[in-house]
């Protein structure tokens, strides 16, 4: 089998995610793209794996209007579009084209034709 990856994937079976404009939040952070996925490297304002906390900050949402709803449903693998914005971390980069499962690539055989 082989797969074709969607932008913002790669490896075998397309599962790697790579950095991309938004993954890293801080206009000096950087993304670091690794076998294991992206690592930020935080600008000296930001901290936390996406450099999505500010100087101090303990609750990164608390600029979400949906907060609550967008903290549990962060990085779960689903894209909830009301907390796919800055303030809200971009749902944990979930609205990423997270459908870039690989597809298995197989012969069709048909059947040989037959005269009565």
């Amino acid at each position: 089998f082989s797969c074709v990856c969607d932008e913002g994937f790669s490896g075998d079976n397309c599962d790697i995610l790579l950095c991309h404009d938004f993954f890293c939040l801080g206009s000096l952070s950087i993304c670091e793209n690794t076998l294991q996925g992206p690592i930020c490297h935080c600008e000296e304002s930001r901290a936390g794996s996406n450099c999505e906390l500010q100087s101090g900050e303990q609750r990164p949402w608390s600029r979400c209007s949906n907060a609550t709803f967008c903290e549990a449903s962060f990085q779960d693998g689903k894209c909830d579009e009301i907390c796919n914005t800055p303030e809200c971390l971009f749902d944990g980069n979930d609205c990423l084209n997270n459908d870039h499962s690989s597809e298995e690539v197989t012969a069709t055989t048909f059947p040989s034709s037959h005269t009565p």
